[in-house]
């Protein structure tokens, strides 16, 4: 089971990032053989449109921007 939630929002502008947390609570953890229990993420829009996921576990960044 996992739970997932918003933990913040910023606006500047027309731009707004919303920073989430991710969490398993019971049973196992995701990405085997990592088993992460936590994975904290950033969505950032630009005009409306979603512009970039920062995805954060385990001390790795993956960011995915939008050309």
């Amino acid at each position: 089971m996992a739970e997932g939630r918003i933990v913040a929002e910023r606006r500047d502008g027309d731009t707004v990032a919303c920073d989430l947390d991710y969490r398993v609570v019971a049973g196992p953890g995701h990405a085997s053989p990592l088993g992460l229990r936590q994975i904290a993420a950033t969505l950032t829009y630009q005009g409306g449109a979603l512009s970039s996921i920062a995805i954060r576990a385990a001390g790795f960044t993956l960011t995915i921007r939008r050309q």
